[in-house]
């Protein structure tokens, strides 16, 4: 999602937290919980980067807004795990599963990506997990599960289950080239869908439109 004018991309960019948006005011343009996720970094291609998640206050209260929490979960939650150590497996998780995603999109047919993150965090919530028949999906999570991990077991169970069922085609990158680096699945009837939000990437794109039209030149101030 971009919502100011592009500028220039430089790799492993320092991250901007001086001033946060509210948790509330992030978008959820994804499509599904694993999308929301790699989207907490505000335009990927920014000389500095804005991370929704900075700190674990944040994280958790991002999980409850993004359904990988309830706020009974949340009230439960052992916080004793070190937040600097769940805040690094929350960018680890977040960067390979963004990095796994992409080469789909991009259609990239022998990966070089070593999903090993991925695949412990599926098997953490595995077992984590134990048989319930009197849960809505007959599994529930065991006691010692709850800490401030779950939504990263959560998140990393999702993308297995995006990308067992998934429809490659509907798997997207943002137009915004070189600005935005949102990914969306496109579940519209057409499969046309372009930007992250069109309220965002698609206003701007529209705007920049408008500008570039000769006869609108004039009434552009520089």
């Amino acid at each position: 999602m971009v919502t100011v004018s592009s500028v220039k991309s430089k790799s492993k960019a320092p991250h901007r937290n001086d001033f946060p948006r509210p948790v509330d005011h992030v978008l959820l343009a994804g499509g599904l919980p694993c999308l929301d996720f790699v989207n907490t970094v505000h335009d990927r291609h920014a000389t500095v980067v804005e991370d929704y998640l900075s700190d674990v206050p944040r994280y958790l209260a991002w999980s409850v807004r993004a359904g990988l929490l309830t706020n009974a979960e949340r009230l439960e939650l052992d916080q004793s795990p070190p937040p600097q150590r769940v805040l690094a497996e929350v960018r680890k998780l977040r960067e390979q599963i963004f990095s796994l995603l992409c080469e789909i999109i991009d259609g990239v047919k022998a990966s070089k990506i070593s999903p090993d993150q991925l695949d412990i965090w599926i098997h953490r919530g595995w077992n984590d997990l134990e048989f319930d028949p009197a849960a809505d999906d007959c599994v529930s999570w065991k006691p010692g599960a709850l800490n401030t991990y779950l939504p990263l077991k959560r998140v990393a169970l999702s993308t297995l289950a995006f990308m067992q069922n998934l429809e490659p085609e509907r798997l997207k990158r943002c137009a915004a080239k070189g600005e935005c680096g949102w990914l969306f699945y496109d579940y519209s009837k057409n499969n046309r869908r372009r930007w992250c939000a069109m309220r965002t990437c698609g206003a701007i794109a529209k705007m920049r439109r408008y500008r570039r039209r000769p006869n609108n030149q004039s009434k552009v101030k520089p």
